[in-house]
């Protein structure tokens, strides 16, 4: 299943567990404010097998850091048994 990111490690705290942190090459990011949360199921488009085994699962998170920056990272669910999380992009204010 195809990924859509570079890899980062978060770590977590609360109940719900949110996203407090994250490392992406080297640098680690605090993450001071979560602005925008959401769930994504579907399949991948070049996944010819599309039963409920290949489906992928995703939890998205738009998060502010401690600097200012806006990131967009998400979970991937497809596999419980391991956590692997993704940056997906910065969001960067055009109006700047």
């Amino acid at each position: 299943m195809a990924s859509a990111g570079n890899k980062i490690r978060v770590n977590r705290k609360g109940i719900p567990l949110m996203p407090f942190s994250f490392v992406f090459k080297k640098k680690k990011h605090l993450i001071s404010n979560v602005l925008h949360q959401w769930q994504e199921y579907g399949f991948d488009s070049d996944d010819k097998k599309r039963d409920w085994s290949s489906r992928r699962s995703r939890n998205y998170f738009h998060v502010e850091t401690k600097d200012g920056r806006v990131f967009e990272i998400f979970q991937d669910m497809s596999d419980h048994t391991v956590q692997r999380w993704f940056l997906t992009k910065e969001i960067v204010d055009e109006k700047a």
